[in-house]
């Protein structure tokens, strides 16, 4: 991914309370981290694993596989 799709995952889930992960083999970023996001270098087509913890984890993991099914681009408010 590159930054402005970070970025705008960062922004999506930096106010959610619980843990929101994408892991792609080995690797582990945090989805509230720019920098681990980045340091995926998770290319176009990539299979990616959404892991998401805490109160309302499953509204928060339909928010960010709608946000990768909408291209990367944040709802509206």
């Amino acid at each position: 991914m590159h930054l402005i799709p970070c970025s705008n995952l960062v922004h999506l889930t930096k106010d959610f309370p619980g843990d929101v992960r994408l892991s792609k083999g080995e690797q582990d970023a945090s989805c509230k981290s720019i920098l681990e996001l980045l340091v995926l270098f998770a290319e176009p087509e990539t299979t990616l694993t959404l892991t998401v913890t805490g109160e309302q984890a499953e509204e928060m993991a339909e928010k960010v596989s709608q946000f990768f099914s909408n291209g990367c681009i944040l709802p509206p408010p």
